[in-house]
């Protein structure tokens, strides 16, 4: 009897475990949504442009989710950058020099990622590896080099100055969501340490019918390798 009771309280116990798990997860879930809509009320306006790359913290369903949303015209795309950029992010990346040159040898035979998952297979590396090199690299900015104003620190420490973009007269330096690629990560706030988080790239595509499309949408484990 006693072992019976132990068990159904185990069962319980696994039982509430799992539906926090899936509060905490739809929690994350909806932050990002929140974020993409906000994006699409406000557009330049919104504190997500204002703040590039800063970590904010939103309330969902009284669970703290902290939240950076980047452009991704900040980060190396591996599809178009120049080679030059991806030689200098894998020497600030010493354990995982491999990246950079089957990266280059991919880019030389023309294959194009569509995918990161596409992209951490044809690199053949581990998925803790990879989770160390994705937040310096995109597959959607179109870019040969990431904006100078858009670029992190620490990229910028890795790879050197990048030349500010000269705009003229008719652009001007106007910050426009329309057409945009923003990467948004969020996880929850818990006393409990969570290794990974969720990473949405988001293409706000300026239509009323169609206002955005997802690109990616995937749980990413967090770096452990010493860099």
């Amino acid at each position: 009897m006693a072992a019976t009771l132990q068990a159904g309280r185990h069962m319980a116990d696994s039982l509430s475990s799992y539906e926090k798990n899936i509060r905490l997860n739809l929690a994350v879930e909806s932050a990002v949504y929140d974020v993409i809509f906000e994006l699409l009320e406000q557009g330049e306006r919104s504190r997500w442009i204002r703040e590039n790359g800063k970590v904010q913290t939103l309330l969902i369903d009284n669970q703290a989710v902290e939240v950076i949303s980047s452009n991704v015209h900040g980060m190396i795309d591996v599809n178009t950058a120049d080679e030059r950029l991806l030689q200098m992010l894998s020497a600030n990346l010493p354990r995982i020099y491999r990246v950079n040159a089957l990266t280059i040898q991919a880019k030389r035979d023309g294959a194009r990622y569509a995918s990161y998952s596409d992209l951490s297979a044809s690199l053949n590396i581990p998925l803790a590896v990879f989770s160390c090199v994705y937040p310096y690299v995109t597959l959607f900015s179109g870019r040969t080099e990431p904006s100078a104003a858009l670029i992190s620190e620490q990229l910028k420490k890795m790879i050197g100055r990048i030349e500010d973009e000269k705009h003229s007269a008719m652009e001007g330096n106007t910050i426009s969501v329309a057409g945009e690629v923003f990467r948004i990560n969020a996880a929850a706030r818990t006393t409990q340490s969570r290794t990974n988080y969720l990473s949405a790239e988001v293409l706000l595509t300026g239509r009323r019918d169609f206002p955005y499309l997802i690109r990616s949408w995937s749980w990413i484990e967090r770096c452990q390798i010493a860099q």
